[in-house]
């Protein structure tokens, strides 16, 4: 979803993505954990919040 995002934009907007996560579930917990990793990958800036 977020290449989605990344491409339907001009590269001079910002995109704001939100990603929710329950840690409880490691599962979700790994997942969330990938999808960092790529994003950080393609360039964009990650602010986590206190869990």
């Amino acid at each position: 979803m977020v290449a989605r995002e990344r491409s339907s934009y001009l590269p001079s907007m910002r995109v704001t993505i939100h990603d929710y996560v329950d840690p409880a579930l490691l599962m979700v917990e790994r997942m969330y954990r990938k999808r960092k990793k790529g994003c950080r990958a393609m360039g964009y800036e990650i602010k986590e919040r206190n869990r």
